[in-house]
C-alpha cells in the first residue's frame, strides 16, 4: 500500500534564514546571554534571600537566633537554582527548633530578564523574559524557649 502524497508545502510561510530564534530559544550562536540579578524589593529586616553563594550552616545559625531571641517571625525566599539552598536553611532551622516553630511554604513564579549581546552587526541588542520558579517560608515562633 502505497502512502499518500505529501500536501503542496511550499504557501507555508517560513522564518527568514537571519532569524536568531527557534520556537521562543535564542540560538546561542548569534548573542551572548548575560543574565541580570533578578530584583528584589528592599524588605523588611526579617526578610531574608537565599543565594548560591551563602553558607546554609551559617545562615541557618544567624537567622536560628534571631526567630529564637529577636523576631517573632522570619521570611526566607529562594529563586531558581538557590531554590534547595532555601529548603537546606529552613530544615536547619526546623531541625534545631522543633516543635517550636511554624512553618508556611509558598511557591510561585516570576519573571527575569536577560540581556541579549549580538556576536555580530546583523542582530540588534535585544533582551528577554524567562520565568524563575520561586519559593517562600514563613517561620513563625509558636511558643517561648
Amino acid at each position: 500500500m502505497a502512502s499518500p502524497p505529501l500536501p503542496n508545502t511550499s504557501s507555508i510561510p517560513r522564518r527568514p534564514a537571519h532569524s536568531n530564534q527557534r520556537g521562543g530559544r535564542v540560538n546561542t550562536n548569534d548573542f551572548e546571554i548575560r543574565k541580570r540579578v533578578a530584583n528584589k524589593p528592599k524588605l523588611a529586616p526579617n526578610h531574608f534571600y537565599i543565594s548560591t553563594k551563602l553558607n546554609p550552616q551559617r545562615e541557618a545559625d544567624r537567622i536560628e537566633s534571631l526567630l529564637r531571641y529577636e523576631m517573632k517571625e522570619v521570611h526566607i525566599h529562594g529563586m531558581g537554582v538557590s531554590i534547595v539552598k532555601a529548603m537546606s536553611v529552613v530544615a536547619r532551622i526546623e531541625q534545631k527548633m522543633g516543635s517550636s516553630m511554624g512553618k508556611t511554604i509558598r511557591t510561585g513564579t516570576v519573571t527575569v530578564k536577560d540581556d541579549l549581546f549580538p556576536l555580530s552587526d546583523e542582530a540588534e541588542l535585544s533582551s528577554r523574559a524567562r520565568p524563575l520558579s520561586a519559593v517562600h517560608f514563613k517561620l513563625t515562633r509558636i511558643s517561648p524557649l
